[in-house]
């Protein structure tokens, strides 16, 4: 005889009630099993109007709207070329199938975006820093000048940049219509190139974000207190 129906037998249990007691304690193992290991991470949108809004989503470090899953395997982040950011729950087909940094076309209304992930409770606070390499490899060669591609641009590509040296990667792509600065601050600076054409020397306000476009190779490595 079990423990759990000598339990029953000793306090006089009927049948019915031990038959419940042995169909429901396997029910509650699984459930506080799930419970324990469920899986928290930030979930926002710094896009006006995006699932999860929060106009902070962007910051470094952020520590903000999170909630939890317990079916996912991973915390996610988009960071758009736009300047927008996405965060929230990464899945085991993704992770299994994707690279651990993604280049994605979220379509027309989005564009294109860098994706990353981690595995720990709330570890998606950062920008996908890695996906972003701000330095070059050194070479011995002299640089010299060309004449630039009839298409496309080449742009300073770089993230917590608030100037830009020999070391900053450059990215040429040749859907690039103009080259991006974006800023939250002075401290807080992304640059790379935009796929929507805009003025030379356009800037906006987006939320928290300003937005600074040009039209030329390179363009986009003025100093951040040039825009301030």
């Amino acid at each position: 005889v079990s423990p759990l129906h000598r339990c029953c037998i000793r306090y006089h249990l009927s049948d019915k009630m031990a038959y419940k007691l042995v169909t429901i304690l396997p029910m509650l193992y699984y459930l506080l099993g799930c419970a324990d290991a469920s899986l928290i991470c930030y979930t926002c949108d710094s896009h006006p109007g995006g699932y999860h809004y929060d106009a902070n989503c962007g910051d470094h470090n952020y520590d903000g709207l999170a909630n939890h899953d317990t079916y996912e395997v991973g915390c996610a982040m988009q960071i758009y070329d736009s300047g927008h950011v996405w965060r929230g729950f990464e899945s085991q087909n993704q992770i299994d199938t994707q690279e651990a940094c993604q280049r994605l076309d979220q379509g027309w209304s989005d564009g294109w975006a860098t994706r990353c992930w981690c595995p720990d409770e709330k570890c998606n606070s950062y920008l996908c820093e890695e996906c972003f390499p701000t330095t070059t490899a050194a070479t011995t060669t002299t640089t010299t000048t060309q004449e630039p591609p009839s298409k496309g641009l080449s742009c300073y590509n770089c993230i917590d940049c608030p100037t830009v040296n020999e070391n900053t990667q450059v990215v040429f792509n040749e859907d690039y219509m103009t080259c991006v600065t974006i800023l939250k601050g002075p401290d807080t600076v992304m640059r790379s190139g935009g796929l929507e054409p805009y003025a030379d020397g356009l800037c906006y306000v987006d939320g928290t974000l300003i937005f600074c476009h040009c039209t030329t190779h390179l363009c986009n490595g003025a100093d951040v207190k040039d825009y301030l």
